[in-house]
């Protein structure tokens, strides 16, 4: 379901062009009403045109809005995921919800070309005071690849093998490469980044 179309009802309101006004005012509270929220959310993600982060109390209520968000935006909105251990515990992360939040954190920091610039981050409050890793670390790691760009094999599998990266002989998880310590004349690697979908080649 679409619900894209109403959202021109929204923009009609008297009350919505104060709104707008009011949100580009950092730390201005909204004071809307739950079911007000959703609409009028992605209409101001639309309107403002910039990164929007929506701090929510739970988990459970993250997850129940990003699906009502993509029925009004057309689009699924990204998820900053809870880590699945619990505070100064030293469990591994999941590597799904470790996904989730890598990727956030690249959309924000390396958009890809023709990406909206009306993304909405949705957080619950715990994964928001949850660590991931320093911006410095993530900025000296973060590679943006692009069709015909000239690619140094040998240094890009180095950095890749510095920041995490598994060799594998069979590409199917993220954070791993496949292929040796190449010469800049072997064959492209196939490698999967945590902050991608697909694995690419």
């Amino acid at each position: 379901m679409n619900l894209n179309g109403l959202l021109a009802a929204v923009r009609e309101h008297a009350a919505y062009a104060q709104l707008l006004n009011t949100a580009a005012a950092a730390g201005t509270p909204l004071q809307l009403s739950r079911a007000a929220r959703v609409p009028v959310l992605a209409t101001l993600a639309q309107d403002l045109a910039r990164p929007l982060l929506v701090l929510v109390a739970r988990s459970d209520r993250a997850l129940v809005l990003q699906e009502e968000l993509e029925c009004w935006t057309g689009s699924a909105p990204l998820l900053f995921s809870e880590p699945n251990s619990l505070f100064y515990d030293r469990t591994p992360r999941g590597a799904r919800a470790l996904r989730q939040r890598m990727g956030c954190l690249a959309a924000c920091s390396a958009p890809a070309p023709g990406a909206p610039a009306s993304r909405i981050i949705i957080a619950s409050a715990r994964a928001l005071l949850t660590r991931t890793l320093p911006p410095a670390d993530f900025a000296a790691h973060l590679h943006v690849l692009q069709a015909g760009g000239n690619l140094p094999l040998n240094q890009m599998l180095a950095s890749w093998l510095a920041a995490g990266y598994s060799q594998e002989t069979v590409v199917v998880e993220p954070a791993s490469f496949a292929g040796a310590a190449a010469s800049s004349t072997s064959g492209p690697s196939p490698v999967c980044s945590p902050c991608a979908s697909n694995c690419l080649r």
